[in-house]
């Protein structure tokens, strides 16, 4: 699995630059959707990649979009609204020169894409990811805590 691609970003809501190894030292895991405005299946990803977000079996996660084409387009689509669209994800654009790095780096050719980043290393680079997967010892766990025990009379 390749290492974590420590790419220049800007914060589309702030405006200040940041980059991804900042954000991986603050953060236990990362999923990272890296999308454009002119993917017809991007927005639907980031519905699912929102809706994990408020799962609390995903806490542990920093949730990022990296829209890797077009700056001013990508405000328009997450400020299309009255409310900002997918609030708890953090939203972040780098310039095209980086989406090919990144391309080159995870091998990547199409959109969205996803990075899971945990534990010091990349788990995931792909199209498409098992998210329930991830969770998959805690969620077994909270499924056992839901099971009632009682005791028949005659046992």
């Amino acid at each position: 699995m390749p290492s974590l691609l420590n790419l220049p970003l800007t914060d589309l809501h702030t405006a200040e630059d940041t980059d991804i190894s900042t954000i991986a030292s603050n953060s236990t895991g990362i999923i990272i959707d890296f999308w454009t405005t002119k993917c017809t299946r991007c927005p639907a990803a980031l519905d699912k990649l929102h809706a994990l977000s408020l799962d609390p079996l995903y806490a542990k996660y920093t949730f990022l979009s990296i829209v890797c084409d077009a700056l001013d387009p990508a405000r328009d689509i997450l400020h299309a609204d009255k409310d900002v669209k997918w609030p708890n994800i953090r939203h972040l654009f780098t310039p095209v020169e980086s989406k090919e790095l990144a391309k080159a780096h995870y091998g990547f050719n199409q959109v969205p894409f996803y990075v899971v980043y945990e534990d010091g290393e990349v788990k995931q680079a792909s199209n498409k990811v098992d998210f329930e997967a991830l969770v998959k010892p805690a969620y077994e766990e909270e499924k056992k805590e839901e099971r009632e025990f009682c005791m028949d009379e005659d046992f």
